[in-house]
């Protein structure tokens, strides 16, 4: 388990990705069972550097990410291989007019770099409290784990922010709508 958080950390981390705005969803059943409307207990987990939050299961920890300079907020659930990670770059750090697509096109230059065989799923392009994202799916190897990555680009007023989620390959479709619903409830205040 700590193996794959180190192998992920340095991968991901190591290319200088950054990223760390608001929707407060429901974070329903994990297994999705529309027999059960239960709702998890949540909690509100904020980042010490930054102005930046996420609502998660309240099974999750802040995770140390330590080796992981750029992040702004990693939390997770070690035993469900349930991950998340926030990041932030300032946007005067880019050209004047870079757009979502423009950023997602270099954090996916460098991802594909990192990540053996990857592959690239499921692009779609919307909004996240009213600021232009897009979300992608990410399938590959990093040190030889073969991992699922659920990932958000938000363009906030002055930041370009990845939410950067993931768990072992074989737990995707299972760990799929805690990944979503948690990442769906970033929130930066600028």
């Amino acid at each position: 388990m700590n193996r794959i958080i180190t192998i992920v950390l340095i991968l991901v981390f190591a290319l200088g990705f950054t990223g760390c705005t608001k929707i407060a969803s429901n974070i329903l059943n994990p297994n999705n069972d529309s027999k059960t409307s239960e709702k998890l207990d949540l909690q509100k987990i904020t980042s010490d550097t930054r102005p930046v939050s996420l609502t998660v299961p309240s099974s999750w920890k802040k995770l140390d990410a330590t080796q992981a300079k750029s992040s702004c907020l990693f939390v997770g659930d070690l035993a469900k291989e349930q991950y998340v990670a926030v990041i932030s770059e300032s946007s005067l750090d880019f050209e004047t007019n870079l757009s979502v697509e423009g950023y997602f096109s270099i954090i996916k230059t460098n991802m594909s770099k990192a990540i053996t065989s990857a592959e690239w799923l499921n692009e779609k392009t919307g909004t996240l409290n009213g600021q232009p994202s897009i979300d992608v799916e990410l399938n590959g190897f990093a040190g030889g784990i073969k991992l699922k990555y659920l990932i958000k680009i938000v363009k906030s007023p002055k930041a370009f922010n990845q939410i950067l989620s993931w768990t072992l390959f074989s737990k995707g479709e299972e760990n799929r709508k805690v990944l979503t619903d948690a990442t769906n409830t970033f929130e930066i205040k600028e």
